[in-house]
């Protein structure tokens, strides 16, 4: 069956006026960011490239479709239904699937960043290659989604494809820059701790005070000579402001 093509105003403006049936539509690059949609069905449609960015979504049909290189950061997709969907290559960040099912959907390589996806149906959804965090991000996936969207660029406004490849891009160098940081704190925690072993130091704990401002940190220093070593147990303050 043909699908019918709407431009995402044309689907907006049928929903003001009391439409939620969408079954089987086309809209391809479509700007959906910011709209109430909840209540309607979009089973088997192609809403590829399209941007629902904190949109209301809730109860939603969404079976079946072809969601892939979509938008869905900070969209509420509360008992919303995504059974079989094409999702691989979206960016869900920050969505919520309080309710969702999303049995059988393919969520390979999306991005989920501050997601929670235990109160959603996950029997048989596909999460290959899915990143839950910025640092989960790896080379050869980022180079895999690169060139999956030069293939998909053809069909795609200029403006549209330059902007998914700049933030896609922009979104890599974040994670080689987290990768880069945590490298250098666990390189220096390792060496710290092999320092303070050597010169009989244990390793400090620390606490943190419920008054706004302060932490308290057990440092342990070594006094007197010989075999017996003795050790000073002192409690340090300071503002971590």
């Amino acid at each position: 069956m043909k699908r019918k093509r709407l431009s995402a105003n044309d689907i907006i403006k049928k929903y003001k006026k009391g439409e939620r049936d969408f079954s089987r539509i086309e809209c391809i690059g479509g700007w959906l960011a910011g709209v109430n949609l909840s209540g309607s069905s979009f089973r088997k449609a192609d809403l590829s490239f399209t941007s629902f960015q904190g949109s209301n979504l809730k109860g939603c049909d969404f079976s079946g479709a072809d969601l892939t290189w979509t938008n869905f950061v900070n969209a509420d997709l509360t008992k919303a239904s995504m059974r079989k969907t094409k999702l691989s290559f979206s960016k869900l960040n920050n969505a919520i699937f309080e309710g969702a099912d999303l049995s059988g959907a393919d969520l390979s390589y999306t991005l989920l960043f501050n997601v929670n996806l235990s109160a959603a149906k996950l029997d048989g959804t596909i999460l290959s290659s899915a990143a839950f965090d910025i640092s989960q991000m790896r080379e050869e996936e980022h180079e895999f989604v690169m060139r999956e969207l030069e293939r998909s660029g053809q069909i795609l406004p200029r403006g549209l494809f330059r902007g998914i490849r700049f933030r896609s891009i922009q979104i890599m160098e974040k994670a080689r820059s987290v990768k880069a940081i945590s490298k250098i704190i666990t390189t220096y925690t390792r060496v710290r701790d092999k320092v303070g072993e050597f010169f009989g130091y244990s390793k400090p704990s620390e606490y943190v005070s419920p008054t706004t401002g302060y932490s308290r940190r057990t440092v342990y220093t070594r006094s007197g000579y010989g075999l017996k070593k003795k050790l000073k147990k002192e409690q340090v303050y300071k503002q971590f402001y």
